[in-house]
């Protein structure tokens, strides 16, 4: 980078080459000057030009883009070929000018230089390029990269169209699959054959809850204790338990034991288990028969079974 100080320029020697007479904007020098100098002039609102001086007093004007900083500005020289038709030594200068083109300030001169090289057939020398053509160059160059630039957006919003539009196609046929597969899993097309039945689970507390004509209700406990649910207002129920057999019996109406006698019309006979029964309307008329078990329970493997009918 090429330094102002004061009004000299501080060109490093690996800069002051600027190329050679074959070169064409292959070359960019930078200038950094101070926004303001020790005089306490601002140069921001400047314009700026590099002034050039060939040997034989032959000069030239070449464009510079301006940076302005906050405590600098810099400028920066693309270095067209009309710059280097000439080889040998180069002076260089940086003026500012106001937009009315009076000159405001200008630096020392400074060297550079261009080299010859080896003349090759069909190089063809390019005219020098006029301050106003390298600007109208410039302006072209800018109007190509804004319509390349124009082109790009033109095609990225193409694109984002296309993509938007892929996506509502998309979500459209989603919804048509969704709809159709929830038509079709309604019409039992998905619906396969039964499974096989599962493992059994673990057996539940012993319970029965019998409800007799709506007047209790039995249940076992955890230790095997039956117990018979009934209504405050209702007489316990009355129950049988035969230890012969293990059966309970359910009492429906509570009469008075008949205790077996040979006296007052019970006939003799009868078996194990049987029951005195009425064989006519009259008085003392009663056989002995099977034993009615309107309700009966059993305890079996720890369940209580309720059991209804004659017994056999």
């Amino acid at each position: 980078m090429i330094t102002v100080r004061g009004r000299q320029l501080v060109i490093p020697r690996d800069e002051n080459q600027i190329g050679t007479t074959y070169d064409d904007n292959s070359e960019v020098r930078h200038f950094l000057i101070d926004r303001v100098t020790a005089g306490g002039m601002d140069l921001s609102h400047l314009n700026f030009r590099l002034d050039l001086e060939y040997q034989g007093e032959k000069k030239d004007t070449s464009l510079l883009d301006v940076e302005v900083r906050e405590d600098s500005i810099l400028l920066t020289w693309t270095i067209p070929h009309s710059c280097l038709t000439t080889a040998g030594t180069v002076w260089i200068a940086i003026r500012g000018y106001d937009d009315n083109g009076t000159v405001k300030w200008a630096t020392n001169r400074g060297t550079v230089y261009v080299e010859n090289t080896i003349d090759t057939p069909g190089n063809i020398p390019k005219e020098r390029l006029t301050e106003l053509e390298q600007l109208e160059q410039q302006i072209e160059g800018m109007k190509q990269s804004v319509d390349d630039s124009i082109i790009k957006t033109e095609e990225s919003a193409l694109k984002a169209d296309v993509a938007a539009q892929n996506a509502n196609n998309a979500a459209e046929n989603a919804a048509s699959v969704r709809d159709d597969l929830l038509k079709r899993a309604a019409n039992g097309e998905f619906k396969g054959d039964t499974g096989a039945t599962g493992p059994q689970g673990p057996k539940g507390e012993s319970g029965v809850t019998a409800p007799t004509n709506g007047i209790f209700s039995l249940y076992l406990d955890g230790e095997g204790n039956l117990y018979a649910e009934y209504q405050d207002q209702d007489s316990p129920p009355t129950f049988h338990y035969d230890s012969d057999t293990g059966n309970l019996y359910y009492v429906f109406d509570e009469k008075p034991v008949i205790e077996p006698t040979n006296v007052g019309g019970v006939p003799n006979g009868g078996a194990a288990g049987q029951v005195l029964e009425k064989a006519s309307n009259n008085d003392y008329d009663v056989a002995w028969s099977d034993r009615e078990a309107g309700v009966s329970f059993e305890v079996r493997d720890g369940d209580l079974i309720a059991k209804y009918g004659k017994e056999n």
